[in-house]
């Protein structure tokens, strides 16, 4: 695998992990001002699991190196998100 194939999946990933954690992130800033909160929460569940499972499956087609780099993609957007969207001291007051 060339150097600019593990850069695309990496990036594949991260886009990936973008995706489901900001539509996780408007989940559950949104449960409390639904109708059905289980509801909305269930289905975004789903809809983010086979989000993952249909681009994850297609990206282990291409072999485990680049399963590999999308799983460090995935993983780099979860710490990104992490940081960037961690209560600062204001809000917790």
């Amino acid at each position: 695998m060339s150097a600019l194939e593990m850069v695309l999946f990496a990036v594949v990933g991260a886009l990936l992990g973008s995706a489901f954690f900001s539509s996780l992130y408007h989940t559950v800033r949104t449960m409390g001002d639904t109708a059905n909160p289980t509801r909305t929460l269930v289905t975004s569940f789903l809809l983010r699991a086979a989000l993952l499972v249909v681009t994850f499956f297609w990206i282990a087609s291409f072999g485990l190196g680049a399963m590999g780099m999308a799983m460090l993609g995935f993983l780099a957007s979860r710490v990104v998100a992490t940081i960037f969207l961690r209560p600062r001291a204001r809000e917790r007051e």
